[in-house]
């Protein structure tokens, strides 16, 4: 990949060309300020709390999406006790008359 490219990537506004910004690529300025964009240059730029504090209003954004289904009954995390264990269920269950629907967090 040439040194031009890999800039790009990271940083898809040029400057230095007049008074106005330069965007050779501009489906890499969409990626940036994509959700997926934002939690990467966050985290580079802020560390782990920056990913930890956007996974917390990520979860409360879904559970806000998920009671605007009709007939949805939603149920948030619950902690319990396993073996002397404090544990904790998936973030939210959604109840529907004809089904159950549970969130299954990805982990990595």
């Amino acid at each position: 990949m040439s040194q031009f490219a890999q800039r790009s990537r990271r940083r898809p506004l040029l400057t230095g060309f007049g008074t106005r910004y330069l965007c050779p690529i501009p489906g890499l300025a969409l990626a940036k300020a994509a959700p997926r964009g934002t939690y990467f240059t966050g985290r580079e730029r802020y560390g782990d709390a920056f990913a930890r504090d956007l996974g917390h209003l990520f979860v409360q954004c879904i559970g806000r999406q998920l009671r605007l289904i009709p007939g949805a009954q939603v149920i948030g995390e619950i902690t319990y006790t396993e073996r002397r264990a404090e544990r904790k269920t998936v973030d939210w269950i959604v109840v529907l008359p004809e089904v159950v629907l549970v969130e299954v967090p990805l982990r990595t």
